[in-house]
């Protein structure tokens, strides 16, 4: 089934949601138009009774395809292969496959459960509590992806990646590419600088990283911030 005028995507996402990054680059990636809304989960947006229809989980990014609502990034972008598979982003070999979808899962299983805790803790506490009142953190924290303490050593082998599963690291564009490209880490650990360079060659790369509305202008300048830091970490393999 090719992609084509008849289809329609809405994107339910947030500027710096690692998670709605994933999906933009991939649909942009593809060449799939789509449609934004901005859900602004630092000032609790994603916990309205009209979002929580879409989603239960109150969490974004949420894809809504003609009558079809998607709410899972890595999800969305499987479904998305499926409808245009014409511009998949999943290898066609099944070996690589294989190791594009060990990265996908190292990502959500992970790294971005740990990662929670730390983002919250340098960047959002301060504005979460200012928007939303202590009731309303505990519920953004409850809505927070937890990370058991016993896991944390595994957490830092995966983001560490380096050693052993340097030999892993995606050689083409893949679901992988989508996944990790919208962690904020220092890539040079991964050994894959040339493929990092890659990403950002691509034309979308800054909309994709960190899509903020145009009348917001503290996360748009967020975004300029957090693209200029993305582009200082390539070192030599």
């Amino acid at each position: 089934m090719g992609h084509g005028a008849a289809m329609t995507f809405t994107l339910y996402h947030h500027g710096s949601s690692v998670c709605a990054a994933k999906v933009r680059f991939a649909m942009d990636e593809k060449g799939l138009e789509w449609d934004g809304v901005y859900i602004d989960i630092l000032k609790g947006e994603q916990f309205a009774p009209e979002y929580l229809k879409l989603n239960p989980k109150g969490v974004v990014p949420a894809l809504l395809h003609d009558d079809t609502v998607i709410p899972d990034s890595t999800v969305i972008i499987e479904y998305l292969d499926q409808i245009a598979p014409e511009t998949s982003v999943h290898p066609t070999d099944p070996r690589e496959r294989a190791q594009a979808n060990y990265w996908t899962k190292a990502v959500d299983e992970d790294l971005h459960p740990a990662c929670g805790a730390v983002t919250f803790v340098c960047s959002h506490r301060h504005t979460v509590l200012k928007n939303l009142g202590p009731e309303g953190l505990k519920e953004f924290l409850a809505s927070t992806p937890r990370y058991p303490s016993r896991r944390i050593g595994k957490a830092r082998r995966t983001a560490s990646f380096g050693t052993g599963l340097k030999h892993r690291a995606p050689k083409k564009k893949s679901v992988s590419t989508t996944s990790i490209s919208a962690r904020w880490k220092p890539r040079w650990a991964l050994g894959t600088s040339g493929w990092w360079q890659c990403i950002l060659d691509r034309r979308y790369f800054d909309d994709a990283l960190c899509q903020s509305p145009r009348d917001d202008v503290h996360a748009r300048d967020v975004g300029r911030r957090a693209s200029a830091q993305c582009r200082t970490l390539v070192r030599p393999n």
